[in-house]
Formats: structure tokens, sequence, C-alpha cells
């Protein structure tokens, strides 16, 4: 069982609330909407929004919640995606 050093508590029991909050504040959509994955197939930490794959809780998406960074485009790709219609 793997330990994140920052809450002390199991990946598995993680809940990820402040990821989900961000990403829906983010694009402006509900929270019921995104799906984080702890145990998925890859071993990474995947985000799901409607079912469908849109990424992976990693350093890229840490910079960007945190510090806004996003060198490479990704997230604003993320609102284009999922704005209303």
């Amino acid at each position: 069982m793997k330990i994140n050093p920052n809450t002390y508590e199991s990946e598995e029991q993680r809940d990820f609330r402040k990821e989900i909050c961000f990403i829906a504040k983010y694009l402006d959509i509900p929270v019921g909407r995104i799906y984080i994955d702890a145990n998925h197939p890859t071993g990474e930490h995947v985000i799901f929004i409607d079912g469908k794959y849109n990424g992976y809780l990693d350093q890229d998406f840490y910079w960007f919640m945190l510090d806004g960074l996003d060198p490479y485009g990704e997230y604003e790709e993320w609102r284009k995606l999922h704005e209303k219609i």
C-alpha cells in the first residue's frame, strides 16, 4: 500500500476532493461529472470527465493547479473541450 507523505493516508482511501473541486471550478462543470481513478491499471491517477479519459494527476497537473503553469496549453484545451454549448 502506497502512503501519501502529504496526508499520511493510503492512496486508495484518498478522495481527491481538492483536485475534483479545482477541475470543476476551472471547467465550470458539476463535480459529479468528474471521477479520479486511483486504482487504474496504468498505475497512474487517471482523470475521467463524463466517463471519458481526460489526463492524469501528474506533476504537470499539480503545477497548473497550484501555480497556473500550463506550458503546453493542455488545460486550455480542456476548457475548449468542455465549454458549454
